[in-house]
């Protein structure tokens, strides 16, 4: 049986139509997996003037960051319990708060497990009233004693991570 040379581009079209379809949607998946990554900084304030500080992070990221794992660090140890007296007593601790000032206010927001950011959102973690008797040096040097680390997902399933110290290290 000879084949003769009709029959043989009609199957090498085939297989290369085949072949360009497999790879069009591997492109395609790969595209729609980056369309909807997260993508979770930081940011951070001191405004001395104003005795404002703030801690924040953003999704800048094109999709939903799906949090999993949210930890504050004192020092490179965590809190244990990431609730508003803890928080306050190490801020104090390490000299940021003054929580004897009746004049201070302190603002927390830890998000839940599974909790979504959306792009561009922004949520703050901590604003509080900065302790005046410490030096802008003193402030800088104190703040660089809390990391925040944060564990998340795109919808995917992929993994993330992101760290406060790492960012600003990043950011000079």
């Amino acid at each position: 049986m000879c084949f003769d040379i009709v029959e043989i581009c009609t199957i090498v079209v085939a297989v290369l139509a085949f072949i360009v379809t497999i790879w069009q949607g591997w492109e395609t998946r790969k595209h729609n997996r980056l369309s909807v990554k997260p993508l979770i900084k930081f940011g951070t304030s001191h405004d001395r003037n104003a005795r404002e500080a703030c801690y924040s992070y953003k999704n800048v990221g094109l999709g939903t960051a799906i949090i999993k794992v949210f930890s504050i660090y004192i020092d490179g140890i965590p809190l244990e319990s990431l609730i508003y007296k803890n928080i306050i007593d190490s801020l104090s601790n390490i000299g940021l708060y003054n929580s004897s000032d009746n004049e201070s206010e302190i603002y927390v927001t830890i998000p839940h497990k599974e909790e979504g950011l959306s792009a561009n959102e922004t949520q703050e973690v901590i604003r509080y009233t900065l302790n005046t008797d410490l030096s802008d040096f003193e402030i800088i040097k104190a703040s660089k004693r809390i990391n925040i680390v944060i564990k998340y997902e795109s919808v995917y399933g992929e993994s993330f991570d992101c760290e406060l110290n790492r960012d600003l290290k990043n950011e000079k």
